[in-house]
């Protein structure tokens, strides 16, 4: 039996999987809301696995990020804390970033 989830359009961020319900920004073309709302369906309810971690870095898609910067509050999916759910995948993801940050640093400095 497949569980039955609510879909909100909301005018901020792309797409988010909250368990019970997924929001998705009302202002995605039909092409990219299709790919966004497949990926979110695509979630488990598990808090992290590392294929779900790796499907948050798809190719570079010229069209999708040209959409970001011409709706700058899709950028809200970028913060780690939002709605009351951490994101883990991102606290991950800022982590190892900052750590290559780090190193890079480093390395240059010697």
């Amino acid at each position: 039996m497949t569980k039955k989830i609510e879909i909100r359009d909301v005018d901020y961020g792309i797409g988010s999987y909250f368990g019970s319900y997924i929001e998705i920004n009302k202002h995605l073309p039909p092409d990219l809301r299709k790919k966004v709302l497949d990926h979110e369906l695509s979630h488990t309810e598990r808090t992290f696995s590392w294929k779900e971690f790796i499907s948050h870095y798809p190719e570079v898609n010229f069209k999708f990020w040209w959409w970001m910067i011409k709706h700058p509050k899709s950028f809200y999916n970028f913060f780690p804390y939002r709605n009351g759910y951490l994101d883990i995948e991102l606290c991950i993801g800022y982590t190892i970033l900052g750590g290559l940050i780090c190193l890079a640093w480093i390395f240059i400095m010697v």
